[in-house]
């Protein structure tokens, strides 16, 4: 069975639209992923530049004279206040009041861009 000349004109330009449909929608999604992708890699870059500041702990002695201010004065970074370190020192030594004594000993947090 043959098949005429005008289905056989049908089937193939059938078969061009589709082919063209595709290739279009395959080329939409390249454009798309390239966009996100850039979106992702330049969110990533601007957190390069940011230095990365690791947390540590260690023991102090309490001093004579020594007061949670001075000592939070001491080890709070640039962008706490010496208000928020001091409430945190409380949290992390378990304290209830701005109190300590001398010879006692403070679990104080520094951060440090350095790993260790």
């Amino acid at each position: 069975m043959r098949r005429s000349h005008s289905t056989v004109k049908r089937v193939r330009t059938v078969y061009v639209e589709k082919l063209i449909f595709f290739v279009a929608a395959m080329i939409i999604a390249l454009i798309l992923s390239i966009i996100a992708g850039r979106k992702l890699v330049s969110a990533h870059d601007d957190r390069k530049n940011e230095p990365v500041n690791f947390t540590y702990y260690k023991s102090i002695e309490v001093q004579e004279g020594d007061t949670l201010w001075n000592i939070a004065s001491a080890y709070a970074d640039e962008g706490t206040s010496v208000k928020a370190y001091i409430k945190e020192l409380k949290e992390i030594n378990h304290l209830d009041s701005d109190s300590i004594q001398e010879g006692s000993y403070l679990t104080v947090a520094y951060t440090d861009q350095d790993f260790r």
